[in-house]
């Protein structure tokens, strides 16, 4: 990632990530369809990104369907090393300062909740990684997507991948990461991940219900009301 001055909307950039085998799916998660579209050219939509938008894409040199609608199109450097080793990729390719990041098998999150992500990366300058949490049955989940990176983490991130730290909720230990409170208004649906068939039955469901169809996949979504930004938690007072 290239190093500029203060954050704009143009240095920002769209990260889709687009790796996994998707071996409980039975088939790659960019043939999967929502509502008629394929999940790269959904996100799109979803995003209604403004900025620069990248595709990462497996090791293999299997092309992606929809890749072609975004900027630029990156292959991961190491196969089998989840998404973690997708970020690291992007960032190494990355012509911004900054990006935003979110796999493809999860269709409830778009314009809303990147932008969201996006501004409370603005109010803490010295993150290097924005990430949320949110509480379920009373107990905390962290959620490693939506997030934000900015330059300089990637030798953070290279260097869990080399301890062979994987899991992206773990980058919640590192002090250069801020953590938030997701809005309570985020839905179930924002949370969603299509892992099986019976995922994708279910989150169509759901859109359908909203009266969301192919050709608008933001009409109907409720807006979110005013909510009071949640500071970021400094990890050495956790």
């Amino acid at each position: 990632m290239s190093e500029t001055g203060s954050m704009s909307v143009g240095d920002v950039t769209l990260v889709l990530l687009a790796g996994g085998a998707g071996s409980r799916m039975g088939k790659r998660k960019d043939l999967v369809r929502v509502c008629g579209m394929g999940l790269v050219a959904w996100m799109l939509e979803r995003a209604a990104w403004c900025g620069p938008t990248m595709l990462v894409c497996a090791a293999d040199g299997t092309r992606v369907e929809g890749e072609e609608r975004v900027d630029v199109a990156v292959r991961d450097e190491v196969s089998g090393e989840g998404p973690l080793r997708g970020v690291v990729t992007a960032m190494a390719a990355c012509r911004t300062s900054t990006m935003v990041v979110v796999p493809i098998d999860m269709p409830g999150i778009g314009a809303r909740e990147l932008a969201w992500v996006v501004e409370r990366a603005r109010e803490s300058p010295d993150a290097m990684c924005v990430m949320t949490r949110r509480m379920v049955n009373g107990a905390e989940r962290s959620e490693p997507f939506p997030s934000f990176y900015r330059s300089g983490f990637e030798d953070v991130a290279r260097s869990r991948l080399h301890a062979g730290k994987r899991a992206m909720g773990g980058l919640m230990e590192e002090k250069a990461v801020c953590v938030v409170d997701a809005p309570r208004e985020w839905g179930e649906r924002v949370w969603a991940n299509l892992n099986r068939e019976d995922d994708v039955e279910k989150f169509e469901q759901d859109m359908m219900g909203d009266g969301d169809g192919a050709t608008n996949t933001t009409r109907g979504l409720r807006q979110p009301e005013q909510v009071p930004i949640a500071p970021c938690h400094d990890r050495r007072d956790r």
